[in-house]
């Protein structure tokens, strides 16, 4: 919701208000908010609706500065990852209130240059396959505007891996507090002479899948 509060509601008001409005009308909808991070909405994205974006938007790249508005690292996969480590998806898990890192971009134009983004390229298969991985480990909405009838082989072997679904939304009875354990992080603190080196442990027993209802 760009732009600044209205009519002296704050952010999380005016979301607030859209739910009920969507609610009003008895039909099931999906309501996705868009505040890249900002104003809390980890704390209350849940309350209103069942999926809000965590951070600025992410571009089909493994690393890229951060160039947008809204919270985060940087724009690539890796930023993303690292990001929402520090965010720690253990905190904020909900059922039907879905952390969402942005689309998917999985072997989006591989390895094609891109002099848009400084001559960066895009990612790799080995980096794809981390990158949906990562999704479906944080139980994010795995979303992607792909035809699924014109897809690679290899994006297909990434996006159809029966043991990653597993992950992501196998099973309808998992708490709250399920998937707050499942999705536990921990993270070692990187080196100060290079602030991007460290190590991260996720953690996600298949039986603890998110739910997906």
């Amino acid at each position: 919701m760009p732009g600044p509060p209205q009519n002296n509601m704050t952010t999380e008001e005016l979301y607030g208000s859209l739910s009920a409005a969507l609610n009003a009308t008895g039909r099931h909808m999906l309501f996705s908010l868009c505040e890249w991070g900002r104003d809390g909405v980890n704390d209350w994205g849940h309350t209103v609706g069942q999926m809000y974006r965590t951070q600025m938007d992410h571009l089909p790249l493994w690393h890229y500065p951060p160039q947008a508005a809204g919270e985060g690292y940087g724009q690539g996969t890796r930023d993303i990852i690292e990001y929402m480590a520090h965010l720690d998806p253990s905190k904020y898990a909900q059922q039907y209130g879905w952390m969402d890192p942005d689309f998917l971009m999985t072997l989006m134009l591989e390895d094609y240059p891109l002099a848009h983004y400084d001559n960066h390229t895009t990612m790799t298969f080995q980096q794809s396959k981390s990158e949906f991985s990562f999704w479906a480990l944080w139980a994010s909405p795995l979303v992607m505007a792909t035809d699924p009838r014109s897809m690679s082989d290899a994006k297909r072997s990434i996006v159809l891996n029966a043991e990653v679904g597993q992950w992501w939304g196998r099973g309808s009875d998992h708490t709250e507090s399920e998937l707050q354990r499942a999705q536990s992080v921990s993270r070692r603190p990187p080196p100060p002479e290079n602030p991007l080196r460290c190590a991260l442990w996720f953690a996600l027993p298949v039986h603890c899948a998110g739910h997906r209802g």
